[in-house]
This record gives structure tokens, sequence and C-alpha cells, in this order.
């Protein structure tokens, strides 16, 4: 998980704390985003609001848990950032080497 700030697109919130979610495989590519001061989620590939549960109380609860995820995420980015390479496959960081977006 990373931390990112922004603008929110399905609240609008300016300067909102947004957590940018890594998948534990790389065949799904890094594209879930959710917000902590509206608790929706969204797909950043495809610009699409994920669907929302049918339960009383969701957003307090999305809310709680993306705050949680916002205080235990990385604000580097683990892609990019040369000093953090936890979740570079070794084939991964010889391309970002190649490129020269990594040590």
């Amino acid at each position: 998980m990373q931390q990112l700030r922004g603008t929110c697109p399905v609240c609008l919130v300016e300067d909102a704390r947004i957590v940018h979610y890594y998948p534990a495989s790389t065949y799904y590519g890094w594209r879930i985003r959710a917000c902590a001061e509206c608790g929706d989620r969204w797909d950043v590939e495809y610009h699409v609001r994920l669907s929302r549960p049918f339960a009383r109380d969701w957003r307090v609860t999305a809310r709680a848990r993306i705050t949680a995820d916002w205080d235990a995420a990385d604000p580097r980015d683990p892609i990019i950032d040369p000093e953090d390479d936890r979740w570079l496959s070794p084939d991964h960081a010889a391309v970002l080497t190649l490129v020269g977006h990594h040590g």
C-alpha cells in the first residue's frame, strides 16, 4: 500500500488521503485506490467507482478501514523509490534499472 494525497474523483475533496493498493500478484496490475474521506474505492485503469456494499453504515466502516490502511501504508512509491525494492521481482528490478528508474 502507498499513501497518496490528491483530489478524490468521487467526493471531490482536495488533498484527500488516498490509499493505492498493490496486489499480491503483479499479474493483476496496480489499479485500486480508496479515499479515506468518503470511503469509496475506484479502479484507476478503467476510471470506474467500485461497487458499494448493501449495508447500513458501510461508509463509516469503509472510512475506518481505509484510515487504518493509510496509517500503515508507506508514503514512498515502492516501485520507483530506489531505496525500497521490497515489491520488485528481480525481473522488474532489471527492467527499471535499464530505463533508469532504479538503483
